[in-house]
């Protein structure tokens, strides 16, 4: 399965509940239409950002229909799938492709409590792709622990004919490199840490899910066009501002995001329960943070 180029950066989208914890139709519109006046690639929409463990099936399929209806042709939306079983997984990767998602980002269960059995991994993206209609990208995590995929492994899994790609973490640039080698050039990497943009884009990764992106989405870009334009000094330069606050959003996830948000002129709101919003000291530390980047 081959065509869908992905390039450049992506935004991962934050889900606004009202004060009832029911989506916030509105207020998706409206951060969405903030992001879709950038040159943002696209959206990765109901991952952890969104708050997908706390969505229904049925309330992840409606967001994925109304972002996909008010992004058009445009901007790539991308179908975050997790948090379930082969079956429920086949059955939402058909339904990001009805709502005309251009690709979907799947990641494994966690299933080791239940059988500490070797490559569970491998074989739930293998049993899922096997039957998609759309693009798949496997969110891999490098390494060689036991929730980690070795290099060799993903580049295993790139033979599969709809497994087009990889949404990656890592700690190490050079294991996304060893991956990007092992996968070939057909194989798209793409890379979901701020410290692994500057040097993976240069070559190993062709673009980047960013957090930092659906906060500050104009200085995300301005990352990646000082790689795009062999600035790697002021790309340095700029992820090092941005890394105080890349390291809140990991340290407090979605309430972090949210927080960011409606510092920014977005909505973030208060998360759904059993999230809590940010405590006012963790609310100040992100205030600080952003300071001086620029949205």
């Amino acid at each position: 399965m081959t065509g869908t180029r992905f390039q450049g950066i992506y935004a991962p989208l934050s889900t606004p509940f009202d004060h009832r914890g029911e989506i916030y139709w509105a207020k998706l519109d409206h951060n969405l239409a903030m992001l879709l006046r950038t040159k943002l690639s696209g959206v990765l929409v109901g991952d952890r950002w969104g708050e997908s463990m706390l969505l229904s099936a049925e309330e992840q399929v409606a967001i994925w229909a109304r972002v996909t209806e008010r992004c058009g042709d445009s901007t790539q939306v991308l179908a975050a799938i997790s948090e379930c079983g082969v079956a429920q997984a086949r059955v939402l990767l058909g339904r990001a492709g009805a709502c005309g998602c251009v690709a979907a980002v799947l990641e494994a269960p966690r299933l080791e409590s239940l059988a500490p059995q070797s490559g569970m991994s491998e074989l739930f993206f293998r049993a899922v792709a096997d039957t998609a209609d759309i693009p798949v990208l496997i969110r891999a995590r490098l390494g060689r622990g036991r929730e980690c995929l070795a290099p060799e492994a993903l580049g295993s899994l790139a033979s599969h004919p709809r497994i087009t790609g990889a949404l990656v973490h890592s700690d190490s640039a050079d294991r996304v490199v060893a991956a990007s080698e092992a996968c070939g050039t057909a194989f798209s990497i793409l890379v979901a840490d701020l410290e692994l943009a500057v040097p993976c884009l240069r070559g190993a990764a062709c673009a980047a899910v960013l957090s930092l992106a659906s906060i500050v989405p104009f200085y995300a870009l301005s990352i990646e066009e000082a790689v795009r334009t062999r600035e790697i000094p002021a790309a340095r330069e700029l992820a090092a501002r941005a890394a105080p606050l890349c390291k809140l959003l990991k340290q407090h996830g979605a309430p972090a995001m949210k927080s960011a948000l409606d510092l920014r002129g977005s909505y973030g709101g208060t998360p759904r329960l059993p999230l809590l919003r940010l405590d006012p000291t963790s609310h100040g530390d992100v205030a600080r943070a952003l300071h001086g980047l620029a949205s």
